[in-house]
């Protein structure tokens, strides 16, 4: 009996017999997955700074002990030797940047450039051999895709391919010294935190370096960190988190309930996850006004870097307990219950699912409704109710 016969319909009622499982995706967008990594997987170290997904999908962290490239099985290290030149000049990792064929990425000593293929290493000291406090060396990336370094206590610097070294800026009108945190965003903006938890931005970092442009600060006092997200600056204050839009123009300020200082942030559409150097993550969605907590981030776990990856994981690094892989919890299959055994079933022409049974003949199923209709019995042609194989036919 072929499965493309014509429909006929009877009067169908729903018993609860046996179970008939049909790929049905759902998704609770509030409910995730967790998928723990740390040095027992290959991880270097269990404290990670860091991370970045390339372009290919690899997964690059950067942890207190080196580098790591993940591809989702295995690991491979990456560290600083003191006899080696070809190896990263310090092995604590505090930022990593995509290139085209390159990694750069900033140590506690030095900026190193990776070439993904090869897997050369090429340092660069800035004249800075010996650090003069952590995180000394920020690296920031222009729309053109130029490369800067800020340098602590040093200055601006600009990376030229052609001279393949870094060559020192003048910032007009500022003072470097008072700096500790530098970024530049999708619209150009350069956008320094001092240290006095003030922030001050200017247009363009050309315009800044040539004279025509002036840092202006923003109306935000106390902030402790700056980020960037979704193309939108994120600066985090001990208890409050501040979204501000291209223009550079406060969108929102979130209070965030806790007496837990933030750590990192990160936009995903309307919702915002914030990780705490106290330990756990939060979700607020901007739309309901709610607040989430991450239950699978260990609440003693200091969150020290958020990721937003593909395939909808979201990236966790802390302090102590490796990386935490959030994934939405879908369910692929849902029940849709029979009144009688199933033992076979087939899609026709029409991308209808018809459904052989014992003892009550073929069903079509409603995709649409999730039920089932009499399709064919034996008042109709077929020579027993009980069906064991359904065949479409070809074309």
């Amino acid at each position: 009996m072929t499965a493309s016969m014509k429909n006929k319909h009877l009067p169908y009622h729903l018993l609860l017999v046996l179970l008939l499982i049909i790929a049905y995706p759902a998704y609770s967008e509030d409910t995730y997955v967790s998928k723990q990594l740390s040095n027992i997987n290959g991880l270097n170290n269990n404290s990670v700074n860091c991370i970045i997904e390339d372009s290919e999908h690899t997964i690059w962290i950067g942890t207190w002990d080196g580098l790591n490239a993940y591809n989702g099985r295995s690991f491979i290290s990456f560290r600083y030797s003191r006899v080696d030149p070809n190896t990263l000049s310090n092995n604590v990792i505090r930022q990593i940047i995509e290139s085209g064929e390159y990694l750069w990425i900033a140590t506690d000593n030095g900026i190193n450039k990776l070439n993904k293929q090869t897997r050369t290493v090429t340092r660069y000291y800035l004249g800075n051999k010996i650090p003069q406090q952590e995180r000394s060396y920020i690296l920031a990336q222009t729309p053109d895709g130029d490369i800067y370094c800020f340098v602590k206590g040093r200055g601006l610097f600009l990376y030229h391919a052609d001279k393949d070294e870094y060559i020192p800026q003048t910032l007009n009108a500022a003072s470097s010294a008072e700096f500790t945190d530098f970024l530049i965003d999708k619209s150009g903006h350069v956008i320094f935190l001092t240290n006095t938890g003030h922030i001050k931005a200017a247009s363009h970092i050309n315009k800044l370096i040539k004279g025509s442009s002036s840092l202006n600060e923003l109306p935000l006092e106390k902030v402790s960190r700056i980020l960037l997200s979704e193309e939108h600056l994120i600066a985090l204050t001990p208890q409050t988190v501040s979204i501000f839009d291209k223009e550079l123009k406060t969108i929102s300020t979130i209070n965030l309930q806790t007496d837990k200082e933030a750590a990192c942030a990160i936009l995903e559409n309307q919702k915002l996850y914030v990780g705490f150097i106290g330990g756990g993550c939060i979700c607020y969605d901007s739309l309901n006004g709610k607040y989430q907590q991450l239950t699978d981030i260990p609440q003693q776990a200091s969150v020290l870097c958020l990721y937003n990856g593909s395939q909808q994981i979201r990236w966790v690094g802390t302090d102590g307990q490796g990386i935490i892989q959030l994934y939405p919890y879908e369910v692929l299959f849902s029940t849709v219950k029979t009144d009688n055994p199933v033992r076979c079933f087939t899609e026709d022409e029409s991308q209808r699912i018809l459904v052989g049974t014992k003892g009550s003949g073929i069903k079509l199923f409603d995709k649409q409704n999730r039920k089932f209709h009499s399709f064919l019995d034996e008042t109709h042609g077929l020579k027993s109710m009980s069906v064991y194989a359904l065949k479409k036919e070809s074309q």
